[in-house]
């Protein structure tokens, strides 16, 4: 419990001091609006779990909206799905054997190159 609190204080002092930040530093504003490309900025009365919860949901809901105007399925995500399985197979997850050796023949074929 007490690890909890001090998470949900760390959380809220973090996202605070981040807000802030971002509302003193008006340069990226500056600078979408001169390259002419939209902006917006949102202020809160506070940012409390309440706050920063109605802006998370309605963020999702601007992307259902735009996701039905522009006729895609804003919510299928192949890409996270194929990293899931990815990670389930190179942690080791039963079931999941066969895509962590196509994974690591991958890693043989072509090694990570240092620059």
């Amino acid at each position: 419990r007490r690890l909890r609190r001090l998470g949900h204080h760390f959380f809220r002092g973090f996202l605070r001091r981040l807000l802030t930040a971002c509302a003193r530093s008006p340069r990226a504003r500056i600078a979408l609006t001169e390259a002419g490309r939209p902006n917006l900025t949102l202020s809160f009365p506070r940012v409390t779990e309440h706050t920063l919860g109605q802006y998370l949901y309605m963020m999702e809901l601007a992307v259902a909206v735009m996701g039905e105007h522009y006729g895609v399925d804003a919510f299928d995500q192949p890409g996270v799905e194929a990293g899931k399985i990815a990670a389930y197979g190179l942690m080791g997850r039963e079931g999941f054997e066969q895509r962590r050796e196509e994974i690591e023949a991958a890693r043989r074929a072509c090694p990570p190159r240092r620059l």
